[in-house]
């Protein structure tokens, strides 16, 4: 399994921003590969911003989280039937380390993460979970943000964490077109909170110092009907990803754009693509 470190190793890492990404939990969700292809190229291509983004963020990149799924063709297992976006599997009595039942897969993931964490250096402040969906062709990329606003019953705490995604939602949607990106929904809920996902687990250790969330892509048409989704989509996707990153560090980002951004309605095939199957659901 391999893990890309992107920095400027002449800048002391104490001076930066960490942010940890994985990938192809799902060995079948291809366009997360052309997403962090598109983001390590802006990250190394020597323009004045990538090498300013190199000075002051450092990234770990797992880019197939699943090797051995993608080398079987599986979709959305290991050969040995796991779903490794579920087996975060953690003892909420000790949630810093995972259960004897974590796929091998997650245990390196995990085990790198909180080495990071505990490591003496900057903590990481942002995990990203990268996975496509094989949405309606109506339905562009999007995300699984958390709880809430305070107006809606969640506790400061919660709002924070909220807020923080919509600001990072809002940072990408500048570069990338707000119209590109699915609306955010009112709230996120809490349900994830008892789960064993990544973003669980980042929770449950580090409260709101993480921003973990979910990010999907999709293919076939989705998102760029009537064409097809390609490779050069996806990559100008990651470009944003590196510059939006950025901006969520560094930019003052009005998220006024994002709020006014409203869900496609009347989607265009909703029996062949149902908008709620289970199979298109974080849970």
């Amino acid at each position: 399994m391999y893990l890309l470190n992107i920095s400027n190793s002449a800048i002391a890492d104490s001076l930066k921003n960490r942010v940890f990404i994985h990938a192809r939990s799902h060995p079948g969700e291809v366009p997360a590969s052309f997403v962090v292809e598109g983001l390590v190229d802006y990250l190394l291509s020597g323009s004045p911003r990538a090498k300013q983004i190199l000075k002051t963020t450092e990234y770990y990149i797992f880019p197939m989280h699943n090797v051995d799924g993608v080398i079987t063709g599986n979709y959305r297992s290991t050969p040995q039937t796991e779903n490794l976006e579920v087996m975060w599997f953690f003892d909420p009595e000790n949630p810093i380390d995972l259960t004897a039942d974590a796929a091998q897969e997650v245990n390196i993931v995990h085990d790198y993460a909180k080495n990071l964490m505990t490591d003496g250096g900057p903590a990481i402040s942002m995990a990203l979970n990268l996975h496509a969906s094989n949405s309606e062709p109506d339905v562009r990329p999007f995300f699984f943000p958390h709880f809430g606003p305070e107006s809606l019953g969640y506790d400061s705490l919660e709002s924070s964490l909220w807020n923080r995604q919509l600001t990072f939602i809002a940072s990408l949607a500048s570069y990338y077109g707000v119209e590109m990106l699915e609306a955010v929904t009112e709230e996120g809920g809490s349900s994830f909170a008892s789960k064993t996902y990544p973003e669980s687990w980042w929770l449950a250790n580090f409260s709101n110092e993480v921003m973990a969330i979910t990010m999907e892509m999709t293919y076939g048409r989705a998102g760029y009907s009537p064409k097809w989704t390609s490779p050069w989509n996806l990559r100008d996707l990651g470009a944003s990803l590196a510059l939006g990153i950025d901006d969520y560090y560094n930019g003052d980002i009005d998220k006024s754009l994002l709020m006014q951004h409203k869900k496609v309605q009347g989607l265009k095939y909703p029996d062949l693509y149902p908008p709620n199957d289970l199979d298109e659901l974080k849970n």
